[in-house]
């Protein structure tokens, strides 16, 4: 190699120590950072701050409720801006929270009537609201047909098992909604064929296997305890069966465990 060429070399790599290549920037960027000082820029962050703290709200509410944290559920819920509360998502959620605390309450006996009763018209509000939001939809009227049946709204029970029933007649909610409606109609045998059928078109729905289980517990309390048995095996964190199992089985004693149960239950 020749000398010039040599030198030319040494150039070139005493040039690049001085001037070494620009590393990645980071992933965190805070909005200083990132600021440009345009307008459009700085509206685009503020949309990213908003996505991120609704997505971040919803996910708290949601992680609230699966823990039945109800209130701080519904807290977190509150919390949203008035556009977002007037989401189906929100008002399923709202109204699911609502109904679990009067029931969650009374399982745990710390309920009165009144406020069982206050619980339920939020509930039912909720609900009502979800349903002018979003007529087609069918997650969700399980609990919504329940709080009908609680309430004794034999008409609308009626024209929301109807209304289901046209819009999707394979769905397990549809037919939990049929079966309250012929529970409140005191036909427990219609009832239980519509609740079976429910657990035909989905074998993990528990609450059907519950609400069967209800049907029997004043006359065949063996049958009734097998189908709550049948619903925490498809969901073990189905209070509402474990209860029932619990409370039935120690005067029955078919439990073998209460105190295990009550665990789960609670």
């Amino acid at each position: 190699m020749s000398p010039s060429l040599d030198s030319e070399i040494d150039d070139e790599g005493s040039a690049l120590e001085s001037n070494p290549a620009p590393t990645p920037q980071s992933r965190t960027r805070s909005p200083e950072d990132t600021s440009t000082g345009q307008p459009e820029d700085r509206a685009m962050e503020m949309a990213e701050c908003i996505v991120y703290n609704t997505m971040r709200s919803c996910a708290r509410a949601f992680r609230a409720f699966a823990d039945y944290d109800l209130q701080k559920c519904l807290d977190e819920l509150e919390g949203l801006d008035a556009v977002q509360q007037r989401t189906p998502w929100v008002m399923a959620l709202v109204g699911r929270a609502e109904y679990e605390k009067g029931d969650y309450a009374a399982v745990r006996r710390i309920c009165v009537l009144v406020r069982l009763l206050l619980t339920h018209q939020k509930s039912r509000r909720a609900f009502e609201s979800l349903r002018d939001l979003d007529p087609y939809r069918i997650l969700d009227m399980e609990v919504y047909s329940t709080l009908l049946w609680h309430t004794e709204k034999h008409i609308d029970l009626s024209f929301l098992a109807q209304e289901l029933l046209s819009i999707e007649p394979r769905s397990p909610q549809t037919w939990i909604a049929i079966g309250n409606c012929f529970s409140l109609q005191k036909d427990k045998k219609q009832a239980l064929i519509c609740f079976g059928r429910a657990t035909q078109l989905d074998p993990s729905c528990a609450y059907a296997y519950t609400l069967a289980g209800h049907e029997l517990v004043d006359t065949r309390i063996e049958q009734a305890i097998n189908y709550f048995q049948s619903g925490i095996r498809a969901d073990p964190r189905h209070y509402n069966a474990w209860y029932v199992v619990i409370s039935q089985g120690k005067e029955t004693g078919l439990c073998e465990r209460p105190g295990m149960g009550w665990v789960h239950a609670i």
